[in-house]
């Protein structure tokens, strides 16, 4: 079985429309994240992620100074799963 890819973990975790090829996407890793473990524990990260930068968006406002941050948390994150 071949593993997600990053690219497809970061469309699943921050899709919002609702569209064939979005549809198409979350059925696909909904069902591989049943069987993989490894991708499921990528999928949980990217996720806790996505809802962190919410959170702080929300609270905090957006501020373009914290982009290194997240390219460096993501740079992380790539670094630990691959």
């Amino acid at each position: 079985m071949e593993h997600l890819s990053i690219e497809e973990i970061i469309k699943y975790v921050t899709s919002s429309k609702v569209n064939r090829e979005t549809l198409d996407l979350l059925s696909k890793v909904n069902w591989h994240i049943r069987n993989c473990p490894s991708c499921k524990e990528k999928v949980d990260s990217y996720e806790t992620i996505n809802d962190e930068i919410k959170k702080e968006i929300l609270e905090n406002g957006f501020d373009l100074n914290h982009i290194d941050d997240l390219i460096k948390i993501k740079k992380n994150i790539s670094k630990e799963h691959y």
